[in-house]
């Protein structure tokens, strides 16, 4: 089973909003970014800074965190409102 990923903001418009990738065996939030920068050209520069967040399940959690197949991860961007 995959993990559906979601790029917002920004980071969908240059890179695709949605993708998925296969689940492994001990998958963590670190590994997922890794692998994603890995799978699209030219993200690292947008991918590795550290207020880019990532939330599974619409919770934000640390890099260290495990995943489970089917689970949703989201990319957020930095944001800024008035």
């Amino acid at each position: 089973m995959d993990i559906r990923i979601l790029l917002l903001g920004e980071l969908g418009a240059r890179f695709g909003r949605e993708h998925a990738l296969e689940f492994t065996e001990g998958l963590t939030v670190g590994d997922l970014r890794r692998r994603l920068i890995e799978r699209l050209d030219g993200s690292g520069p947008a991918l590795s800074g550290p207020a880019i967040r990532l939330a599974v399940d619409q919770t934000i959690v640390p890099e260290t965190a495990s995943l489970r197949p089917g689970q949703e991860v989201a990319v957020l961007p930095i944001f800024s409102g008035g």
